[in-house]
């Protein structure tokens, strides 16, 4: 990325009904659109920026609400290190000064960050989108509609909407 570029971020907000399936719409959706952007980011010769001076291949960032940190962190950082295990990806969850200006307002959500090779990053998408589900279960969150939100690099957003 040339020097003085600042790569712009876009927030996707996904909600659907809750279903009775294994996996809701929200879900397979969120994989589905991690899948476009992880081709478009591989067909392309410039990295990712993912963080201060730090540039990795294949970095999916899923924004999630405060309230869904912990469940996905765990307790003694218990189910983050299972997630990273089950699906070999490098798994971060970014502190509150490396959110993007396109995160909420709210001092509370948090970026939780995977790299690795794609059928790797896939695979992690699954699994958070999983314990994201398992969180809103069994708290008082618990509503008819599932919602994720995911953030999507400016220079990828017109091939997921259909514009190159």
């Amino acid at each position: 990325m040339p020097m003085g570029k600042r790569q712009e971020d876009r927030v996707i907000i996904i909600s659907s009904k809750d279903s009775d399936n294994t996996f809701s719409d929200a879900e397979n959706t969120l994989h589905q659109i991690v899948s476009l952007m992880l081709q478009e980011e591989d067909g392309d010769a410039e990295a990712s920026k993912v963080g201060v001076g730090h540039v990795a291949p294949n970095t999916d960032r899923i924004l999630i609400a405060g309230c869904q940190s912990s469940g996905v962190i765990g307790t003694s950082g218990q189910n983050i290190v299972n997630l990273r295990i089950t699906s070999g990806a490098s798994i971060t969850i970014l502190s509150h000064n490396q959110l993007p200006p396109c995160a909420s307002s709210n001092e509370t959500d948090r970026i939780v960050q995977m790299s690795g090779e794609i059928p790797v990053v896939l695979r992690a998408v699954v699994e958070i989108g999983c314990q994201l589900s398992i969180i809103l279960e069994t708290s008082n969150l618990a509503a008819d509609y599932a919602t994720t939100d995911i953030m999507v690099p400016e220079n990828l957003v017109g091939g997921l909407i259909g514009r190159f």
